[in-house]
């Protein structure tokens, strides 16, 4: 039996966790559902890939970057997503979403779905451009989290006003401080060359800054200190001991063991997929 174009996206989407074990597909659909009516108007989709969603929980980095862009070509409206980073600070999607527009409700029903799947209790780090309401809806739906604004987009920011290397330069050599002490020297630097630029960045809250104080690998001074306990007859283990667990090869492995398996095409797809 012939189906019609508005029922094949929800085929779709069973197809995919049909092929998918753990998927998490949800389709949201404009105005109230009226059991008379066979078609709908599509408003959004979110997807959660059950290899990703696995993978992301077996890295041991809670680290989110959240974003959004145009959608281009026939159909307009915007892709929201979040990503993860894995062991080798490589980019690794979790989730994804195509809405109306980038706004409050479609934030808000995008991160509720990303709360159910990878639990909202969790201590997440969410890194974020300056998208305006976002930080309230993050807040609501994961108490538990921190906050930190993405440097690049700041940067972006930035050089809309102050253009030139040397700011770009300042400016991630406060973000990538690895103290306080770093921290406010860097940030002196570029008040003692540009006042201005300075005023407008101390705007951004300490607490919001995506700064590296803490890596989970051991700097020199650590590394150091590690084999000071050695020389005084202190077990220490190995330097890699500690090292936290997300940067290990074997978690490594253990992230991109899981496989997305591909798609039927429409001829192929089950008869549960159909109904």
């Amino acid at each position: 039996m012939l189906r019609s174009n508005t029922l094949w996206l929800r085929d779709y989407a069973n197809e995919v966790q049909r092929c998918n074990p753990d998927t998490t597909v949800k389709i949201d659909v404009y105005g109230k559902e009226d059991l008379e009516k066979t078609t709908r108007m599509f408003r959004r989709i979110y997807v959660c890939l059950g290899a990703l969603k696995r993978g992301f929980k077996e890295g041991g980095r809670e680290l989110l970057g959240l974003d959004g862009a145009f959608m281009r070509g026939k159909y307009p409206g915007q892709m929201l997503t979040a990503v993860g980073v894995d062991a080798n600070n490589g980019i690794y999607p979790v989730a994804y979403g195509i809405v109306e527009s980038e706004n409050q409700y479609s934030w808000t029903w995008f991160l509720t779905c990303l709360a159910f799947d990878l639990f909202s209790n969790s201590n997440f780090t969410f890194i974020t451009d300056r998208q305006k309401g976002l930080l309230p809806i993050i807040a609501k739906l994961f108490p538990s989290v921190e906050h930190r604004f993405c440097v690049r987009h700041i940067n972006e920011n930035m050089n809309l006003t102050w253009k030139g290397g040397d700011y770009k330069e300042m400016l991630w050599r406060c973000a990538t401080s690895t103290t306080i002490v770093k921290f406010q020297k860097n940030m002196d630097d570029l008040k003692n060359y540009n006042k201005k630029a300075h005023e407008w960045l101390s705007k951004i809250p300490p607490e919001h800054w995506s700064r590296a104080y803490f890596s989970g690998i051991p700097c020199k001074h650590d590394i150091a200190a590690i084999h000071d306990m050695a020389d005084n007859c202190m077990d220490v283990g190995t330097s890699e001991d500690w090292v936290h667990e997300s940067y290990k090869l074997q978690t490594w492995m253990n992230v991109y063991s899981h496989k997305i398996n591909p798609v039927n095409g429409r001829d192929l797809w089950s008869d549960k997929a159909m109904k």
